[in-house]
């Protein structure tokens, strides 16, 4: 990583983990959702490529890196999303600020968007008490297997 400034940072494929290398490597954009608890909608920033060092991070306020606020917005075809719990249904449990299910809804009324869960299996429960403003997951990914709600 090469830190310029404290408002430039560019980040070199390398240095991504390993699901960020394997998008890049298909050609698939990688995003950073923008988390700020005073808007409704939460717009995802691209972070573009070139040569193969990726451009527009800054370090944030608590010294993370994030895209630049002039950054483009991307609307993304795929989504991976973090929880600390999911059932069968696709339903999950998260970490209680609701930013994916607000983000997931705005996003699928332009277009559809898959969205992935990524868990361990052991944080499968029977049954995921439900909201009026929660939304469903496509696919939820464990280490032991995949699961696909599609159709359910």
């Amino acid at each position: 990583m090469n830190v310029e400034s404290r408002d430039s940072v560019s980040l070199k494929p390398a240095e991504l983990d390993e699901v960020g290398q394997i998008f890049l490597s298909n050609g698939l954009p990688v995003s950073d959702e923008e988390l700020d608890r005073q808007v409704e909608s939460f717009p995802l920033a691209v972070l573009a490529s070139e040569e193969g060092v990726i451009h527009g991070l800054m370090l944030g306020s608590l010294g993370i890196l994030e895209p630049s606020p002039a950054a483009a917005e991307l609307v993304p075809d795929i989504m991976l999303v973090p929880l600390a719990a999911f059932d069968r249904a696709g339903h999950r449990i998260g970490y209680g600020a609701g930013h994916y299910d607000v983000t997931l809804a705005h996003l699928r009324k332009g277009k559809a968007i898959t969205a992935i869960g990524l868990a361990f299996a052991v944080q499968e429960i029977k049954a995921v008490p439900m909201q009026p403003h929660d939304v469903a997951l496509d696919y939820v990914l464990t280490e032991k297997q995949a699961f696909d709600f599609r159709s359910s």
